[in-house]
């Protein structure tokens, strides 16, 4: 059986360049736009998937300052980087429990907000990561501080757009019934992120990772 390439395979560098080329050639306005907001990321040569409601603001102003990556997937990221910037720059983002995010989403919906599923913004092929670390809500700061240091940037996480509306535990927001329906929803980003619904298997996930910040899979 063919195995599938790697995220940085000659491969996925071609259809990649191939891709980047033809937004620039027919949409060159949009593509200019997209250039305006890598500033940052090529200072530091790194590139941030902002999940909606994983403290991502909170990240990018205490690593940033002001700057706005918005909520780019890392198909975008293609489009904006081209394929050795992609693969040479540091790539991470923060994921959460879907069952806990789908609470704070809920809540931030009622308000007006939008919502995604992990996996559309973090998989540059389908169901397959395209990222060199994956920090963890559940351990914003140990993996803050391991952020900080990849990128040599001494800096505090601060606080920004905390949902204040949050009353009680995520569990306990659920049935049995919207447990199932969201077990079955979020299947693809459960399995890839190695979640269950009481994090059970988090600190074990955590001990996997090697000095890179890399965890096994």
């Amino acid at each position: 059986m063919n195995q599938p390439a790697s995220p940085d395979s000659p491969t996925n560098d071609l259809w990649h360049s191939i891709r980047r080329f033809n937004f620039q050639h027919f949409r060159p306005a949009k593509f200019a736009a997209l250039q305006k907001k890598r500033w940052a990321f090529d200072q530091h040569r790194c590139i941030f998937v902002h999940v909606p409601k994983c403290a991502g603001i909170s990240l990018v102003k205490s690593l940033f300052g002001d700057f706005d990556c918005g909520h780019t997937n890392l198909r975008r990221y293609q489009i904006m980087f081209a394929p050795a910037e992609f693969n040479g720059y540091f790539k991470f983002t923060i994921v959460r429990n879907p069952f806990d995010r789908v609470v704070s989403a809920f809540l931030f919906l009622k308000k007006g907000g939008v919502n995604d599923k992990d996996r559309q913004c973090i998989c540059v092929r389908k169901n397959r990561p395209g990222l060199d670390f994956f920090g963890y809500y559940e351990n914003l700061q140990g993996d803050f501080a391991f952020i900080s240091r990849k990128l040599g940037i001494n800096a505090t996480l601060a606080e920004a757009n905390r949902n204040a509306s949050r009353e009680k535990d995520y569990r306990q927001y659920y049935t049995e019934a919207s447990r199932k329906i969201v077990a079955d929803f979020y299947a693809d980003d459960l399995r890839i992120l190695g979640y269950d619904f009481d994090n059970a298997d988090l600190q074990s996930r955590l001990a996997t990772r090697g000095a890179d910040g890399r965890v096994s899979r």
